[in-house]
């Protein structure tokens, strides 16, 4: 079957191309990532990827990206020269790089190249260093021409034999080399035809090539039929009958000047036809069974026409691949500064676009409305650019518009409907009303009943003659000269129409926002159909009606639907249609429907449901299509128009893409740069990360370059995803945060016509884990555990063992008891202690308070008194000194001082019974200068911290805060050797915190317990049940060596930014 598809389409093809159907051209270019415009050489590889040898290195390309290979300064892991003249693959998937600067091979599964280039002291090496062609002849023999010879290689070792001096080989440099199916070796050069083989060179003389004065051969290639051909550098092409040995010229055409440009290559298509490159002229399309010939030149009017006139490059499926069924029919061509340029000979829809190359027909660029005559004239109404009529036969088009000078145009230049009455009268529905063209002038059609002429969407006639008219102001009917209103059913009154179809009485009405109605002429009755009347009708809207043998279908805004008697069957994009916008329903020859979408085509087979969806990747004139601009001619040629011009074509003639793409994993990433790949045990790629590798990001491709855009995917990581993921037309993976294992992706892709390949690619992924998730890691853990476990056990069971005996001898039954009445004697104590607690924090508080008060009025008297008595006795001495002279000076000297010892006693008791300084200067001055007196007294460094502002106290509250923190102080001096102190006051609400910290030796604070009762103690019991008495707490935190941490806590009123 296969084999039968493959022949037909093959007619077909041939049958095309004798009709110089348009050709469109897609280019590649640096935008799209080529390196480089000039474009020598082309090569599909056995994997699927194109590569393509520039100017500048070699590029991959998988259908979405280029992978460029560059030779590199400094570096010898690139090309040898980044012109590439040449490629060839051998039969172990080495890809071999001919280049300006020597011979290179890649190792596609590594990305390694080696060079081999001319050594004067290695006899077996190349004789030159600049590859002008490369071929891999039958037996797997790679063989290199070069600009001094032809050179063998021999077997994979870098060697080669020269074969200039050879019997009959060529002298000369090589232009072209190709190895025909029979396993000879045609080398064409600037003299003459060669051809290798089993027995050795034969020379094919210029004189059989029809004495060409120009003799340099730079294209060969064999066709289907084993016949070689021939180009030359001076434009001319040969063909060779194997079988009597002789060339035949063929005549093409000369470019404008009346020249003939040198060929630069040649290829079979698989319709049996050469396409030719030249060097100015273009491509050349010729059919060696016709004779005839097609050129395409630069058109720079168009964007899908040739780029440059210059091409050195043909490549595509082989005239023998027809028999294999691999009918991708696929050319690529390389060009001198436009890049590549891609035709597809398979797009299935013919274009009539207002921007396509070699239009036949403008259409258009939003066409509403199409008709068919029976003489083969085209009627196309555009939104806003009038009326087209287009003769498919003799490939002109004419526009017309409406004219406000002229009252015989048309009464708007949007047309909406159109048809033909059997009268031969052209009816033409606009947004403005309707109009009647008898070929000379146009004519306004009036509106019986109405002031202004509705816009008119749809035209049908009845069994009976009745030409119907649908209105966005309900149904009309075509009156002679003249539209009256269709009063019969008020159900349709004010409606906005948007299709009709008639069938056995029936007129069935779809209107654009109250659903569907069934009008009955032979009863006058009326049905209307909604979602909400249970009617069976899936929208308000319709779009779009079509009758069948078997039932009507109805397309809307939510899907497409049948009904077939009580039986009705909705089909929605989750059914796989292309989308659920329904614009237009035709039926072909086969019962197939096809439908309009506004993102593309689908062809349904009604008995099973199967879709086929077609997008812009076949031809068509852009995703979206309108409502009603469909219609079939009598031939089955089928019309649909969009927003961007028309597409017909003929069922019959659309051929499928049946290629099964390969499907490859191009590259790994992580944190977007590519992380090294190689082969596993099981021939598939492998890739390890570390656990720090947490994004990665996989991209692969189906090669299959139809409509690269358009191929679709599926993939799961093993391991990972549970089900199959169907990422529709992306074609890339990523994955965060892996955890440690071993997994496997796999990928599986289809064409752009969902033909999928189920072979699956594999990538085998590690993820090492941290070191101490190793399984080396994990054993030492068990180990310890063990360990760990079986000291414990041990442990246990010996000190069960001394103490059970103990224990149960220590058991009486008068326990319980015994522990109650303990219990019972222990909370009275407590309630006993409570209360002395109680009474002591009363008398402390007030022995405190007491107590400074009293040390305030002795410190007040002491400084008042005593200090200012002493300070007079120093001044008069110093002036009883001054005024003596002798031993008498010295002894009022030591008086002097003994005063001054004096003073600094008086003024030390003064501070240390109750610092004047608190309620003179405030609570930070005195604190500052505490810290100040006791480093000059003790020789220990205080600093004091405030953070923030200081709240309101009384002088009580002050006193005690600061009688409090003297206190700590003290007992840091004495107790702790420390050299430094911290004191930090900070508020927090209405809450007061200062905290002390010293670098002293430390102590138990659990010996606080036993020195309650010592006098050394009772300063700092005193000041805890002051503190707890007036709501707050004492905290003291001590370790042995490592310094004390006292915090204390007290209920202040506001702040006070002293």
């Amino acid at each position: 079957m296969r084999c039968i598809a493959a022949i037909s389409t093959l007619i077909l093809l041939a049958g095309i191309a004798s009709a110089q159907e348009e050709i469109i051209f897609e280019n590649l270019s640096l935008e799209e990532g080529l390196s480089q415009t000039t474009v020598r050489t082309i090569l599909m590889d056995k994997t699927g990827y194109m590569w393509f040898g520039t100017d500048g290195g070699l590029n991959r390309y998988d259908g979405y990206e280029f992978k460029t290979y560059r030779k590199r300064w400094g570096r010898d892991d690139g090309l040898s020269d980044n012109v590439v003249t040449s490629l060839a693959e051998d039969r172990k998937g080495y890809l071999w790089i001919g280049t300006s600067g020597g011979l290179d091979r890649l190792n596609m599964a590594t990305g390694v190249i080696e060079h081999y280039r001319n050594d004067p002291a290695d006899e077996n090496s190349l004789r030159a260093h600049e590859i002008t062609a490369l071929c891999v002849d039958r037996s797997g023999t790679l063989w290199i021409g070069t600009t001094e010879g032809l050179e063998k290689a021999i077997g994979m070792g870098g060697k080669f034999e020269h074969q200039r001096g050879l019997p009959g080989a060529p002298e000369e440099g090589v232009n072209v080399l190709k190895a025909d199916r029979s396993g000879g070796i045609w080398i064409g050069t600037d003299r003459a035809l060669y051809r290798k083989d089993d027995d050795g060179y034969s020379r094919y003389g210029m004189n059989g090539l029809g004495h060409d004065s120009n003799r340099a051969v730079t294209a060969i290639e064999e066709d289907h039929r084993y016949r070689i051909w021939v180009g030359t550098r001076s434009g001319k092409l040969y063909g060779l009958d194997r079988q009597s040995e002789k060339f035949a010229p063929v005549s093409l055409p000369t470019d404008k000047t009346g020249l003939s440009r040198s060929i630069t290559s040649i290829y079979e298509d698989i319709a049996g036809e050469l396409w030719i490159g030249t060097d100015g002229n273009g491509v050349i399309r010729f059919d060696p069974n016709s004779g005839s010939t097609s050129i395409y030149r630069r058109d720079n009017t168009s964007p899908h026409g040739l780029r440059g006139n210059i091409v050195l490059s043909i490549f595509g499926d082989t005239g023998s691949s027809i028999y294999f069924g691999d009918l991708t029919g696929i050319i690529w061509m390389g060009t001198f500064s436009d890049g590549v340029e891609k035709v597809h000979l398979k797009k299935p829809f013919q274009r009539y676009d207002s921007k396509s190359y070699n239009v036949k027909g403008l259409v258009g660029q939003d066409v509403r409305a199409l008709w068919k005559d029976k003489d083969g004239t085209l009627w196309a109404g555009t939104y806003g650019d009038g009326l087209r009529v287009i003769n498919e036969r003799k490939g002109t088009s004419e526009t017309i518009r409406h004219d406000p000078q002229d009252p015989m145009s048309p009464d708007s230049d949007r047309v909406l409907s159109i048809f033909r009455c059997d009268d031969d009268r052209l009816l033409i529905g606009t947004d403005s009303g309707l109009d009647s063209f008898d070929g000379n002038v146009f004519e306004t059609v009036p509106f019986i009943g109405i002031k202004e002429s509705p816009p008119v969407r749809s035209m049908i006639q009845g069994d009976d003659g009745t030409l119907w008219i649908g209105t966005a102001r309900g149904p009309f009917r075509l009156d002679g000269a003249m539209a009256l209103p269709e009063d019969r059913w008020e159900c349709l009154a004010e409606a906005e129409i948007t299709s009709m179809a008639f069938r056995d009485g029936i007129l069935w009405v779809g209107t654009d926002d109250d659903g569907l109605f069934s009008l009955s002429l032979e009863d006058q009755t009326c049905r209307h159909m909604t979602p909400w009347s249970h009617d069976w009708v899936m929208s308000d809207r319709i779009l779009c009606l079509m009758l069948d043998e078997k039932g009507l279908w109805i397309g809307t805004d939510l899907g497409l639907q049948r009904i077939e008697g009580d039986q009705v069957d909705v089909y929605t994009s989750e059914n796989g249609l292309p989308s659920d916008v329904i614009k237009a329903i035709l039926q072909d020859r086969y019962g197939n429907l096809w439908l309009s979408t506004d993102n593309g085509l689908s062809r349904m087979d009604p008995e099973t449901g199967d879709l086929t969806n077609y997008s812009m990747g076949d031809g068509l004139q852009g995703k979206e299509f309108n409502r009603g601009a469909a219609i079939t001619d009598r031939f089955g040629k089928i019309y649909f128009g969009g927003t961007k011009g028309c597409n017909s074509f003929y069922p019959d003639n659309i051929s499928e893409n049946e290629h099964i793409p390969p499907v490859v994993i191009n590259e790994v990433s992580v944190f977007g740069e590519p992380a090294p790949m190689r082969k596993n045990r099981q021939g598939y790629d492998k890739v390890v990360l570390t656990d720090r590798q947490n994004y990665i990001t996989i991209k692969f491709a189906a090669l299959d370059y139809t409509a690269p855009k358009a191929n679709e995917y599926m993939y799961r990581l093993k391991g990972f995803d549970e089900n199959w993921i169907h990422s529709g037309n992306g074609h890339e993976a990523s994955y965060t945060y892996l955890p440690p294992g071993r997994y496997v992706f796999s990928v599986k892709g289809a064409n752009n016509n969902g033909v999928w390949n189920e072979e699956e690619a594999n990538l085998e992924i590690v993820v090492i884990p941290p070191i101490w998730e190793t399984p080396m890691a994990y054993l030492l853990y068990i180990s310890l555990l063990g360990i760990v476990l079986y000291l414990a056990l041990k442990y246990v069971r010996n000190r069960q063992e001394k103490r059970t005996e103990r224990r149960l001898r220590m058991v009486m039954e008068g326990a319980n008891r015994k522990l109650t009445e303990k219990n019972r004697q222990l909370e009275q104590a407590r309630r006993h202690e409570a209360k002395h607690r109680q009474r002591l924090r009363s008398l402390a508080t007030a022995l405190t308070e007491a107590e400074e008060r009293e040390r305030r009025q002795i410190a007040t008297e002491v400084h008042d008194s005593i200090g200012q008595t002493l300070a007079l006795s120093k001044i008069k001495l110093e002036m009883l000194r001054q005024s003596l002279s002798g031993q008498a000076d010295e002894d009022i000297s030591a008086v002097t001082s003994m005063l001054d010892e004096t003073i600094d006693s008086t003024r030390t008791l003064t501070f240390e019974l109750g610092t004047p300084m608190l309620y003179r200067f405030g609570f930070t001055a005195a604190l500052e200068y505490l810290s100040e007196r006791f480093e000059d007294n003790y020789g220990i460094s205080i600093e004091y911290i405030s953070d923030g502002p200081m709240p309101s106290m009384d002088d009580d509250m002050k006193a005690f805060l600061f009688r409090a923190v003297r206190e700590l102080a003290m007992n840091t001096v004495k107790h702790a050797e420390a050299s430094k102190m911290t004191i930090r006051i900070k508020t927090y609400g209405d809450r007061l915190y200062v905290s002390t910290t010293d670098d002293g030796s430390g102590f138990d604070p659990k010996t606080l317990e036993k020195l309650e009762g010592n006098r050394r103690s009772f300063g700092l019991f005193s000041l805890r049940e002051r503190i707890i008495s007036l709501g707050g707490r004492l905290v003291i935190r001590s370790t042995p060596g490592e310094g004390t941490s006292v915090r204390l806590m007290v209920p202040v009123g506001r702040r006070d930014d002293e």
